[in-house]
């Protein structure tokens, strides 16, 4: 579904139900440096909007 990555923090995969787009829970993504870049820029050359389960997510609660 997607990825977190902040500063500091370990970069996280937003996992989703195949078929529903159902938010599930995160994994964390381990990888080697030469592997992070690849990875990230790839992430960047295939980035589209939020999926509404994302948003839901990351809406503050209260």
């Amino acid at each position: 579904m997607g990825v977190e990555n902040e500063p500091g923090k370990a970069a996280m995969a937003l996992l989703a139900q195949p078929g529903t787009g159902q938010y599930v829970g995160t994994a964390f993504i381990s990888l080697s440096r030469d592997m992070k870049k690849r990875f990230w820029q790839r992430v960047q050359d295939h980035a589209a909007h939020k999926p509404e389960a994302i948003r839901k997510r990351l809406r503050p609660s209260g």
